[in-house]
């Protein structure tokens, strides 16, 4: 009997391990196909969007210099990388490779979700919620705003225990120099790490901590000295009485709300807000969760300041901006993002939380439904465009969104 009972051990294990093995290209499969349903033209018809073209431009005329040239007032290197590749190809491809390289970049960061040292729960739910999020926008098949899902890279490490070797090692180093020399992450984040270090104690701790300070440094020279974003809209003042209701409706309405929760007025959405911030302190003080996943929740959770105190800080004469669905959603995605995460994570807990969970994610996944397709780009027929590339001459090429073109005038070449 005995013999027989570990046999059948035995075979649990190596079931559970291989359900491990695959569980990550699976969910990262799915991740891939989802983001095929929902944007097909980014695939089947690419074309440059936004800024890509102005990084690719700056790729023909600067070369390798352009890696160092900031935008918005601080360097994107992970765009700037891809466009300084991209010069080598075909121009007829560039669209398609600057496509596929966000959907890697989104792939990696969600990839590091299934890594034995990353503290989450439910990690196939967690990756798929990424991808399922209302209101994708141009989030996920673009570079233009790919720092916000490189972000997720940086926000992992939050909850992921030290390396214990030098490949590990060399994997968060790379991810630090990348995701956080690609927009304002390592800023907003770094204080998280330093604490972080403060709790652990430990050298690999002070050491990635050390590295994001870095490069939150690097970015935040640029940012004193590069000039900021360009304001838009009508200035307005301040109105803190609208905060819980933008909290409110974009950490609940909008993810959790399909069509109806995203009309409520703003009264409503103030009350949103603070339901939003209770559940987040509900979810760190959960008293199954043991020492250490108390401090990673808590950690998780705090990530929702210092980005949406960035999104208030860099909009705040446009508040009411933040109460429509689709203008600046990318501002709040990684705030929303680790709330369904966190939502994903009462799961296990059993009982009330448990069935809270399935409420909030059945809900989640209704929204998804109501918001999945993203607008195809108008398509300008790049392909007619990209023989003048190679020419020598000057050109002015549109690109979507309308009203923005590729313009080059032939130096550099």
């Amino acid at each position: 009997m005995n013999r027989d009972a570990d046999a059948v051990r035995t075979a649990g294990i190596q079931a559970a391990g291989t359900q491990d093995r695959w569980r990550a290209p699976c969910s990262l499969a799915a991740c891939a196909l989802i983001l095929f349903a929902r944007m097909p033209d980014r695939f089947l018809n690419p074309q440059f969007y936004a800024e890509d073209a102005y990084f690719y431009e700056k790729a023909l005329l600067g070369g390798i210099r352009s890696l160092a040239m900031p935008y918005g007032g601080y360097l994107l290197s992970i765009p700037r990388l891809v466009a300084w590749l991209a010069v080598r190809l075909p121009p007829l491809h560039v669209p398609l490779f600057f496509n596929l390289a966000a959907l890697l970049v989104a792939l990696l960061a969600i990839g590091r979700i299934f890594s034995a040292r990353t503290r989450l729960p439910m990690k196939p739910v967690v990756a798929l919620s990424v991808v399922l999020l209302p209101h994708a926008e141009d989030l996920f098949m673009t570079l233009e705003n790919i720092q916000w899902v490189a972000s997720l890279g940086l926000v992992l490490m939050l909850v992921s225990s030290d390396a214990a070797g030098p490949r590990q090692r060399a994997n968060d180093t790379a991810t630090i120099a990348l995701c956080g020399l690609t927009g304002v992450f390592s800023i907003l984040l770094a204080p998280l790490f330093m604490i972080r270090a403060a709790l652990r104690r430990t050298f690999e701790s002070r050491l990635v901590a050390g590295l994001v300070l870095a490069a939150a440094l690097v970015q935040a020279w640029f940012v004193m000295h590069g000039g900021g974003p360009i304001a838009v809209g009508r200035p307005a003042p301040f109105d803190f009485g609208l905060v819980p209701a933008v909290l409110g409706y974009r950490l609940i309405a909008q993810p959790f709300g399909g069509t109806a929760l995203i009309q409520l007025p703003p009264l409503a959405l103030g009350f949103a807000g603070l339901l939003a911030f209770a559940a987040l302190a509900a979810m760190v003080m959960n008293p199954r969760l043991d020492a250490a996943d108390r401090r990673a929740r808590a950690l998780l959770c705090a990530v929702v300041v210092p980005v949406a105190a960035a999104a208030f800080y860099r909009f705040r004469d446009m508040l009411p901006m933040f109460l429509s669905p689709e203008p600046l959603a990318r501002y709040f995605f990684v705030p929303q993002i680790v709330f369904v995460w966190l939502v994903a994570a009462e799961f296990p807990s059993g009982g009330a939380r448990r069935v809270l969970s399935i409420a909030a994610l059945s809900a989640y996944l209704i929204t998804c439904a109501c918001f999945f397709r993203v607008q195809p780009l108008v398509d300008y027929r790049w392909k007619d465009y990209a023989p003048l590339i190679r020419s020598g001459q000057h050109y002015e090429i549109p690109v979507n969104p309308p009203g923005w073109h590729f313009r080059y005038s032939g130096e550099g070449m």
